[in-house]
């Protein structure tokens, strides 16, 4: 079972950044979300969201987490040999209720299974400025 969920995620390419943190509490699934605007150097307040409910159940949340089978994945993405000015970084942290929690990050390069992390958090936040 999952203690907390975050994605960081760094876009170079001026479209701005994203961090989401998700998180069980008094059974139900919270969840917050900044977007950094680069225009305007700062967060975009009408799309932040600090603590909401969200109508996903815990349950629902960490079997499809589960399904992801995060620890196949490997630790790092990144594609050797190319050199990238703008792009898109990104941390995922994995907080488990037992053991170590699960990091993975990248540069301009994902798993297989990113699409279907994208889809899992989006069920939760809606829109995310998180890229397919």
């Amino acid at each position: 079972m999952f203690k907390k969920f975050s994605i960081d995620l760094d876009t170079a390419n001026m479209v701005g950044s994203t961090r989401i943190k998700i998180w069980p509490e008094d059974g139900k699934l919270h969840y917050s979300k900044k977007l950094f605007d680069p225009e305007n150097d700062d967060y975009m307040g009408n799309s932040d969201t600090k603590d909401a409910v969200s109508d996903i159940s815990i349950e629902d949340f960490n079997k499809k987490l589960e399904d992801l089978h995060f620890e196949k994945w490997k630790k790092e993405y990144r594609l050797e040999g190319i050199m990238f000015l703008d792009g898109e970084q990104w941390d995922i942290r994995l907080d488990l209720e037992e053991g170590k929690p699960i990091i993975i990050s990248g540069d301009n390069a994902y798993p297989g299974e990113w699409k279907r992390l994208v889809k899992v958090i989006r069920s939760v936040v809606g829109d995310t400025g998180i890229l397919e």
